[in-house]
């Protein structure tokens, strides 16, 4: 129930900080295509587009709040951890941020989530991706600029 995860009204509740140990419900790349998605699957089941943009607002508010990248990214190397510097994400969790955003710009028509992706294909990928796509890495820092040999 990702309503309840971010609302933090549920028996699991979104994390406000680092999370210590491995779970499926902190972890990043279930948060990417799983909670990202759902505002826009939402509104396609039930036809409430004011309740699926209220719904993306606060997934993306809790996780710029709590758990953001510079690059428009959630930190998650496995799991949510917090704002730290130090702490990367998973190339996996940034294009199913990508493809979840996608979605939900198709179904709720809301150009910040187009913008949003845009952020993370200039901002995110560059450091997750080679040139030529052969090769990724698998945690990518906010720091970093390319993926590639140095």
């Amino acid at each position: 129930d990702w309503q309840a995860y971010y609302s933090r009204t549920g028996s699991v509740k979104f994390p406000l900080g680092p999370v210590a140990g491995w779970n499926t419900n902190d972890h990043g790349v279930n948060n990417a295509e799983g909670a990202l998605a759902w505002p826009a699957m939402a509104y396609r089941l039930h036809g409430n587009r004011t309740q699926g943009l209220t719904s993306m607002d606060l997934v993306l508010r809790m996780i710029d709040t709590y758990q953001a990248q510079p690059n428009a990214l959630l930190c998650a190397d496995e799991v949510f951890c917090g704002r730290a510097p130090h702490r990367g994400t998973e190339t996996c969790a940034v294009v199913e941020a990508m493809a979840s955003l996608e979605q939900g710009f198709a179904a709720l028509n809301e150009p910040a989530l187009f913008d949003r992706v845009e952020r993370l294909a200039f901002n995110a990928l560059p450091a997750a991706l080679t040139a030529d796509m052969w090769t990724h890495v698998y945690v990518q820092q906010a720091n970093s600029v390319f993926a590639g040999r140095t």
